[in-house]
Parts: C-alpha cells; sequence; structure tokens
C-alpha cells in the first residue's frame, strides 16, 4: 500500500514529525491526511523542501481530479 509502505516511513522521516494519520469518509470519499510535527518551523521546512507536494502528487492517479494542499498553523 502506497501510504502505509511509502508515505508513512518518509512523513516519520522528517525532522520534528510526530504522528501522521489517513482519514477516509467512506460515504463521500473523501479523504483527509492530517500529520502532527514538534514545531510549525519543522512542518514548514518538509513543505518548503518540496517533500509535501511530491507525496501528493504520487496519489494522483488513483482521483479523479488532483489533490490539494492545506496548511493550518
Amino acid at each position: 500500500m502506497l501510504y502505509q509502505d511509502s508515505i508513512i516511513p518518509e512523513v516519520k522521516a522528517q525532522k520534528g514529525s510526530c504522528s501522521i494519520y489517513l482519514l477516509v469518509d467512506r460515504n463521500t470519499g473523501n479523504v483527509i491526511t492530517v500529520a502532527f510535527w514538534d514545531s510549525k518551523e519543522d512542518m514548514m521546512a518538509t513543505e518548503e523542501s518540496g517533500l509535501t507536494k511530491e507525496w501528493i502528487s504520487r496519489f494522483n492517479d488513483y482521483w479523479s481530479e488532483p489533490l490539494k494542499l492545506d496548511t493550518l498553523g
């Protein structure tokens, strides 16, 4: 499984990564990934490195619309 075997280990290897969850609404098909970080700086460093967009792009073949990134914090 792409998420479990690839994305989770790569996220956990990033500085400041605490945990990551995949939430699925089976009725609508909506999916949300929530990641927790030690600090906003650690989160932003991973996002600014381009890794977050690269991880998201791996799923585009599975969805009818491109996935989007929403960052809170």
